[in-house]
């Protein structure tokens, strides 16, 4: 039974000097981002923070986060259910509170906000609170310092004790990974096609969209080339118009340990007016550093790491609802129509079907045909 996640967002006027027991000391605990540490696909450019508590069962609580806007790209918070590891749902840095209403649409770094979250009771009574800052700057917390988290009745809205804190969970590797529900192989041509994910199991981002394709360097085809027309990205700024996501990125990583080997950012990619290309590879082969030879020619490159089983993974961050490279999400993978054979669904439930040419489509080649159409590029 799902949990129903409420967002508030209003000041009730008390003053947390006079009630300390009501703060959350230290609640926060970092989940590291770093290539090859932890499970759970991290991107590698996004700090991660948590705070696992419990709730007695017969305990409502309201809990009342204030922070300072973070330098960065984007920041969000999203409350997950313990036991399966899936949101419940996200507010993304766009509806945070401001306290001051003037600066409520815009987004000003070191600016206070304020957010009221209410887990409602069910079932389950163990809760995750994540806090992302993707690209941020000066440090892992954009600067500023975390947010601080207090404790209220949501009846009398009196202070009330910090819910009780968990250890926080080992990051989810591959026991909790169905194989059988791993998207398509590339084709026998080599061709490959990319797919929608729940991201379920995983602490998947609300604000997120997946798109995920499974990759094969067997053979000597060592390499994957990716095209995909590019969305516009970035903060919204007044007088331009609103890109069509706030940031997109692709990351490799192992379907068995679900640990991420690399990652690109959007602010990292050179973007190109039509097609633009994503080269995937070992960074040295047969002695030649294509990476470096990447780097020369302008050409975007993503070393594909030493993952067992690979997958790439396609994010799309606040993906605008016009933006016609949105995922569509009636073709999720796996696929939960019964009456469709697995080479059907392999065919119909590839993304490009429905999103053009924004939806990745790439190719397996071996060491020449890379180098070859590195060439072609200069």
């Amino acid at each position: 039974m799902w949990l129903r996640v409420f967002f508030i967002f209003f000041l009730l006027g008390l003053t947390p000097s006079a009630f300390s027991f009501n703060f959350c000391r230290s609640p926060w605990v970092e989940f590291s981002s770093e290539p090859g540490r932890l499970g759970a696909f991290p991107e590698t450019h996004v700090s991660y923070f948590r705070f696992s508590f419990q709730l007695p069962r017969d305990q409502k609580i309201k809990l009342r986060i204030k922070g300072l806007v973070p330098k960065g790209r984007y920041s969000t918070l999203n409350l997950y259910d313990q036991d399966t590891r899936s949101s419940l749902g996200s507010i993304p840095d766009s509806q945070f509170q401001m306290d001051n209403p003037e600066l409520q649409s815009q987004l000003h770094p070191g600016e206070p906000f304020t957010v009221w979250l209410t887990p409602a009771q069910a079932l389950n009574h163990t809760f995750e609170l994540w806090y992302r800052i993707y690209l941020p700057q000066d440090d892992i917390q954009g600067g500023v310092n975390l947010p601080t988290i207090e404790a209220f009745d949501p009846e009398t809205h009196l202070p009330t004790h910090c819910p009780q804190k968990l250890e926080a969970l080992p990051a989810p590797e591959g026991s909790l990974f169905e194989f059988a529900n791993l998207p398509p192989k590339p084709t026998e041509k080599g061709d490959i096609f990319f797919y929608a994910s729940r991201g379920l199991g995983f602490y998947n981002n609300a604000d997120n969209q997946y798109l995920v394709a499974r990759l094969d360097f067997s053979q000597k085809k060592s390499f994957a080339l990716f095209r995909f027309k590019s969305p516009s990205f970035g903060l919204e700024k007044q007088g331009h118009p609103q890109p069509q996501v706030r940031y997109f990125s692709f990351c490799m990583g192992s379907a068995k340990t679900t640990r991420t080997s690399g990652c690109i950012s959007d602010a990292e990619f050179k973007i190109t007016d039509n097609e633009t290309f994503l080269l995937v590879g070992p960074e040295i082969e047969d002695g030649i550093n294509v990476r470096d030879l990447c780097k020369a020619n302008g050409i975007n490159f993503l070393p594909k790491g030493k993952n067992f089983i690979p997958l790439i993974i396609y994010r799309n961050v606040l993906a605008r609802e016009d933006f016609p490279g949105r995922v569509d999400t009636r073709f999720l993978w796996p696929p939960e129509n019964e009456q469709l054979s697995k080479e059907e669904a392999s065919s119909s439930y590839a993304q490009h079907n429905f999103l053009g040419s924004y939806s990745p489509v790439g190719k397996q080649l071996d060491l020449y045909e890379s180098l070859t159409w590195i060439k072609s590029k200069h």
